[in-house]
């Protein structure tokens, strides 16, 4: 089984309490991929200028992501991102923010890609979403992904992709600002009433709720003794669940609270490094070990 997953790819330059990088890899589609590689096969689509630093990546090759969808434009610059955490580190302070060619990003699937099992759509605007939609298979399963900045600039092109995708995840301030609802769960099921089969909030330290018209199922989040850069936790822990999903093979209920937990302990290492280091050194052995911790915290089910 196979993803494809359509989004950004960036370089930043973070600084925590911490420390800090600069012109690190970064961006949606590589933070999920660099995930979601832990189970499955993963396509990338993207952009980059002819700076993005390929060999920073490489490893990804080897842990089955196909790179051939990241289109490298001649004479331009990667998307960049310049930011900032303070204090609980839940929320990024953006200092400078540069499109460059992400500005005229037009995704175009290659032939291969357009027959994956999964379509994930990664943060990027509702209508590149949509066009997106019109070249993949209509066998694929349709997850995605969206951002404050979309449900307040682009609210009803992104409703017109709700209605069209199989689940969606966002997080628990972006769901209250789609729906204006303040009650999770209630805010999910209104969700649930424009299309999608699954609901995914995620809430940060506070872990993740799952709604479907079914079940509900919530979980708590790992906890640290230190965070050192949330960037890309939740393109990790959105890379993880599909991956998860992709494996397995199935959308029951079992396999979506399995998918969950797993997901949880897989972000916990991308906040424990800067960029995408602390994923792109784990196996998932490591994963299952994070697991062990988690279960004798929070009583969870085996995965």
């Amino acid at each position: 089984m196979s993803i494809t997953v359509v989004g950004s790819v960036a370089l930043d330059s973070i600084a925590t309490e911490a420390g800090s990088v600069s012109r690190a890899i970064g961006g949606s589609a590589v933070h999920f991929a660099n995930a979601a590689s832990l189970n499955s096969s993963v396509n990338v689509v993207g952009v980059v200028g002819e700076d993005f630093p390929f060999e920073h990546i490489e490893y990804l090759k080897k842990r089955g992501v196909d790179l051939s969808g990241i289109e490298v434009v001649e004479g331009g610059k990667t998307f960049f991102w310049k930011g900032r955490y303070e204090g609980d580190m839940n929320k990024a302070i953006s200092e400078i923010t540069e499109l460059n060619v992400f500005e005229n990003f037009k995704p175009v699937l290659p032939g291969n890609f357009k027959n994956s099992d999964i379509l994930f759509l990664a943060n990027i605007h509702p209508v590149l979403q949509m066009d997106v939609l019109k070249q993949v298979s209509d066998k694929s399963i349709i997850i995605m992904d969206s951002m404050n900045f979309w449900i307040e600039s682009a609210k009803d092109d992104l409703l017109k992709v709700i209605e069209q995708v199989n689940a969606v995840i966002l997080n628990d301030e972006e769901v209250r600002s789609l729906t204006g609802r303040k009650n999770l769960l209630v805010a999910g099921r209104a969700i649930l009433e424009k299309g999608p089969k699954y609901v995914i909030i995620k809430k940060g330290e506070h872990g993740v709720l799952a709604i479907t018209k079914d079940w509900v199922v919530s979980f708590p989040a790992i906890l640290l003794d230190s965070i050192i850069d949330p960037t890309g936790a939740g393109d990790s822990f959105a890379g993880a669940l599909v991956g998860y999903l992709d494996q397995a093979g199935s959308f029951d209920k079992e396999t979506w609270k399995k998918a969950l937990v797993y997901a949880t302990c897989v972000a916990s290492y991308n906040v424990q490094a800067f960029s995408i280091k602390g994923i792109a050194a784990i196996t998932k052995d490591d994963v299952y070990k994070q697991f062990e911790n988690y279960k004798k915290a929070s009583m969870v089910m085996e995965i």
